[in-house]
């Protein structure tokens, strides 16, 4: 890995263990695996530094990383509950029915 990557996921690192209000603001009251965030960092700090010379995501990419982790987080937790058998689920994004 290059050594400018290193420095800035370090960087980031450090800031995240240090300020907890910007970890809190990040990424909200869910918890992220942080290992899996960072990984994902790194990976995109790779490729900025390859094709820009420049290991810093920007603000956008950041934002990615972050959504992408929270809809896994998110998809994680809402698993399809039971419905009594007067409700049907019949359109997917609309809550389900009452076939009363």
């Amino acid at each position: 890995m290059e050594v400018d990557v290193l420095i800035y996921i370090n960087t980031l690192k450090n800031f995240f263990d240090k300020d907890k209000q910007a970890y809190q603001d990040m990424f909200g009251t869910l918890t992220i695996d942080k290992d899996i965030f960072f990984d994902k960092v790194s990976e995109l700090a790779k490729k900025n530094y390859k094709e820009k010379g420049e290991a810093t995501l920007s603000t956008d990419q950041i934002y990615e990383v972050v959504d992408d982790l929270l809809d896994k987080n998110l998809s994680k937790s809402q698993k399809e509950t039971k419905l009594p058998p007067s409700f049907k689920k019949i359109l997917k994004d609309f809550p389900p029915f009452s076939l009363n």
